[in-house]
Order: C-alpha cells, then sequence, then structure tokens
C-alpha cells in the first residue's frame, strides 16, 4: 500500500475535515504541499515508529526484522605537540586536526613525560588548540608529543556510506530511521563481543587506563568504552532503528514497514483523527479493531517460527 492510499484512505474515513484538506481543489489530485497532507504524512511516520517499539499489555512486543541494523565504528586517536605550556592545566598544542570542540573529554598523554589530563574543553586560535585540562597526572613538557585518546562515541548521521575512519563518532545512513538501541559491540578482529556495564562514571573519576576495550556502557547518544582505546580498532555496532520516515513526496512509496501492516498505519491515522475531532465513541471503536488486527497479524519471526522443513511446527502452549 502506497503513501498516497493510505493517507487518502485516512483522509476519505474520517469524513474529510475541512482543516486536513489533501487534495488541489483546481485538480482533485492530492496535493503535497498542503498543511493537511503533511499532518497526515507526519502521523503515517509516527505510527511507523510506534509499531515498530509495539508492545500489548501482557508484554509481549511485535519484532520486525527491518529494526535490526548494524553499523561500523572506528575508534580514534590523534597525535599534537606540546607547544606552550601555561600551566599543567592548560596547554598550547600544535598539530591537531579538528574542530576545538571535538577534543573535549579526551585523554591527553605525553609521549615523554608520561603525564596524563582529561580535556574539559578546547578552544582554537591561529592553528594552536588551547586545552583546558582536569585531573592531572605527572608534568607535561613543552616540546614533547601527546595523543588524545577517544572512549565516547556518538552517533553521527551522514548523507552517504563512506569511510568509518573519516568518522569520529558511529556512523548511520540519515535516510534509515534512527538509531533506537545498541544491541551488541563486536570486535572484528577477534570476533567477539564486549560486555556490557550498567555503571556510569564521570568525568573526573573516569580511569586513564590505556588498552584494549573489554567492555562498554550505553550512553544516551552512543557508547562509552570501559578503557581509553589504544589503537584503531573496527568494531561492529548492531542496533535497532527506527523505519525509514516518508517523505511529503512520496506518494507512490511503500512505506519500510512489512505488507500486512500497512492496514495499521490507516487504523492509527483514524485513531489519531478521531481523538483530534473528539469523537471518543469512534476513537474507542478503532483502537478495539487495531488492537484486534495487531494481535492476529503474523511478523517475519512469526512465520520463521511455525514452518521448518515444509512442516507447520506445534508449540505445547498452543501457538502454531
Amino acid at each position: 500500500m502506497t503513501l498516497e492510499a493510505i493517507v487518502t484512505g485516512i483522509f476519505t474515513d474520517l469524513g474529510e475535515p475541512s482543516d486536513l484538506e489533501i487534495h488541489d481543489l483546481d485538480s482533485a489530485a492530492v496535493d503535497p504541499l498542503l498543511p493537511g497532507w503533511r499532518a497526515l504524512v507526519d502521523i503515517v511516520n509516527q505510527s511507523q515508529l510506534e509499531l515498530v517499539a509495539w508492545k500489548f499489555p501482557n508484554g509481549q512486543r511485535l519484532r520486525m526484522r527491518l529494526s535490526d541494523d548494524f553499523a561500523v565504528l572506528q575508534t580514534k586517536k590523534v597525535t599534537g605537540t606540546v607547544g606552550t605550556v601555561v600551566s599543567q592545566t592548560i596547554l598550547e598544542l600544535t598539530g591537531l586536526i579538528g574542530p576545538a570542540d571535538i577534543f573535549k573529554g579526551r585523554l591527553v598523554v605525553g609521549t615523554t613525560s608520561g603525564a596524563t589530563g582529561l580535556v574539559m574543553t578546547s578552544a582554537i586560535a591561529v592553528g594552536v588548540t588551547t586545552a583546558y585540562l582536569l585531573k592531572v597526572s605527572g608534568t607535561f613538557v613543552a616540546g614533547e608529543a601527546v595523543t588524545l585518546y577517544q572512549r565516547e562515541y556518538l552517533w553521527n548521521a551522514t548523507a552517504a556510506q563512506i569511510n568509518p575512519a573519516l568518522q569520529d563518532g558511529i556512523p548511520y545512513l540519515a535516510t534509515n530511521g534512527a538509531p533506537l538501541e545498541i544491541i551488541s559491540v563486536t570486535d572484528t578482529d577477534t570476533a567477539s563481543d564486549l560486555g556490557t556495564n550498567f555503571k556510569t562514571d564521570h568525568l573526573g573519576i573516569v580511569s586513564s587506563a590505556v588498552a584494549t576495550p573489554a567492555s562498554f556502557v550505553k550512553i544516551p547518544s552512543g557508547v562509552r568504552f570501559d578503557v581509553w582505546p589504544d589503537a584503531e580498532k573496527t568494531y561492529l555496532v548492531r542496533y535497532q532503528r527506527g523505519p525509514r520516515a516518508l517523505a511529503y513526496t512520496d506518494l507512490a512509496v511503500e512505506p519500510e514497514i512489512p505488507p500486512q501492516f500497512h492496514k495499521a498505519l490507516r487504523l492509527m491515522g483514524l485513531w489519531w483523527g478521531y481523538r483530534r475531532m473528539q469523537e471518543t465513541t469512534d476513537a474507542y471503536s478503532v483502537k478495539r479493531d487495531l488492537d484486534d488486527f495487531l494481535l492476529r497479524t503474523k511478523t517475519e519471526y512469526d512465520f520463521q517460527d511455525e514452518m521448518t522443513k515444509g512442516q507447520i511446527k506445534f508449540y505445547p502452549d498452543g501457538r502454531t
């Protein structure tokens, strides 16, 4: 079912409220520029996302294969030189590449002195990066080389698939749905999954250990490794994402969710519309239809579980 069919169905079933008009009055064709059309497309996109995350009152949830995706993360480290030691908490660094704010939260290690410090903030002027440090250990020396390590990586939407080595975060295609939850992080060299920690730490108490990560912590917008990665390694980040959003002009495009659930988008649009119109009886009736439809409609995983070697698989709890 195309976007045009879904939106037109919602509009027609709602009784064509004037403030949601979707047709060009001269040609009678749908007009993607009209506010009514855009409002209904927004509801379809929101409904797609809700379906991927749908959970019934008994705890059962819809599982759709489209939400499983992966991204490639490459850890980074940057080298530079100490130009001037203003103080042991203020260093002027040269030879660093990147915007000044990109070094916030990184670990600075002096190659000669072995001194370490955490960058609270930084500023750049005429090629010199001034780094303001916290938790300094040892004594930095003017002229020595330094390495800046990064252990926190945030999601980074990109316009196209590009080399992960050129990305400071976890790159994903902006045209895909937004990441919802990280499932696992796998070391591609050893094919082993890193452990998951549930304890968070703060910049002022974080360890200065530089080593190979063994685990990570999920943070709101990405991951934080348990140690500062000592090498530029590649990790596979498996995650769940939302469906691709439909543009207002995607009249002939079908939603990414499985086709058997396209009817649910129409029902969810009607549910929204009746509540908007304060038609509580109609809204309640449509919600009952939606719940019944979702309970009775199979996902890809249902088909997969019930069919094996050409035979129907029966389960002791009554599922088929």
